[in-house]
């Protein structure tokens, strides 16, 4: 019999350089930095199936994954995660 798995993570990626992961969850997503390992930048904004980062910059590129108009699949979101008010 199989096992039943309940996990909240939609996708995880590694940025060009290597030096961070990207985590889209059915809550949000997370920055977490490589070398020293440890969590740069979460936010709980809905789900989010693809999240991109731009190098080690505070870039992020955010597809949504859910019914909700602000997490569309179909909506296309660029995060600046060092300035206060995020989308560009």
């Amino acid at each position: 019999m199989a096992e039943k798995t309940n996990s909240n993570m939609l996708f995880a990626n590694f940025n060009q350089d290597f030096s961070c992961i990207s985590v889209g969850t059915k809550k949000g997503y997370s920055i977490t930095n490589c070398d020293p390992f440890g969590r740069v930048y979460t936010k709980n904004d809905g789900a989010r199936g693809i999240v991109e980062m731009l190098f080690c910059t505070s870039l992020i590129a955010l597809v949504g994954a859910a019914d909700q108009p602000s997490s569309s699949p179909r909506k296309l979101q660029i995060v600046n995660t060092k300035v206060s008010r995020g989308r560009l």
